[in-house]
């Protein structure tokens, strides 16, 4: 794991070519962290808003993706036979929304922003109408309980985690992984909250089960993290 202490996202951004650059260099062996870009305190606040809308709301069942999906919150359970063997809570705050906490989008902007521009592509991808790719913050939560993800492979150019739990105050089994050339390679350990980290897409990744001898108890302890992800807008969008 390579470390970039870096506390400006928007500096980064006005740098995104030297950082497409190097970042290429760096996530064909390794994962990055970019550290320092975000107060602990805002961090903390935005993590129990969101545990404060599912207190209150309750779960959500499936719904179709479109632009009149409205933000929810949901148990995502996909059984061991299943194609991605899943569970844990998906909280999902979609762009044709309005966010009743405006640090949903002034974080999540910033860095679906950069992961464009270190990516390739024009820096509004996914957050504008009529673009061919759609993307929207969206806030998991992985329970002790045996919470997990199984291994698998996204299809865009790298994943931009946004890390909101630490190993040992949090939770204190489980968390992220990604299988390489040199093998196995558990990053959990080596993150902090507040962590910003990049990994290449289309390595094998997933996240060990959390705390699976403990029970959940429907507290915030657990491993939580925001990403964003980027599909196609045809791929993933259903008529209304």
């Amino acid at each position: 794991m390579r470390i970039f202490e870096q506390t400006s996202l928007d500096a980064m951004i006005g740098d995104a070519d030297r950082w497409r650059v190097e970042l290429d260099a760096t996530l064909r062996n390794e994962s990055a962290v970019i550290r320092g870009l975000f107060d602990r305190d805002r961090l903390l606040a935005l993590r129990e808003w969101v545990y404060g809308v599912r207190q209150r709301d309750g779960l959500s069942g499936n719904m179709p993706y479109n632009e009149a999906t409205p933000d929810h919150v949901k148990l995502v359970d996909k059984p061991l036979g299943s194609d991605r063997p899943t569970r844990f809570v998906l909280s999902q705050f979609f762009p044709w929304n309005r966010q009743a906490n405006a640090d949903i989008p002034a974080i999540s902007q910033g860095l679906m922003r950069f992961r464009n521009l270190a990516s390739g592509f024009a820096p509004d991808t996914g957050m504008r109408a009529g673009c061919d790719y759609v993307s929207w913050p969206s806030v998991i939560q992985y329970r002790r309980g045996g919470d997990f993800l199984a291994a698998h492979r996204d299809q865009y150019a790298f994943q931009c985690i946004l890390v909101l739990s630490e190993m040992g105050q949090d939770f204190t089994e489980g968390g992220n992984f990604w299988l390489g050339e040199t093998g196995h390679h558990f990053e959990e350990p080596n993150l902090r909250f507040g962590d910003v980290l990049l990994l290449k897409s289309d390595l094998v990744h997933g996240v060990h089960p959390i705390d699976p001898a403990l029970r959940d108890d429907g507290s915030m302890a657990g491993r939580w993290m925001m990403f964003c992800p980027l599909a196609r807008r045809a791929d993933v969008l259903r008529a209304a």
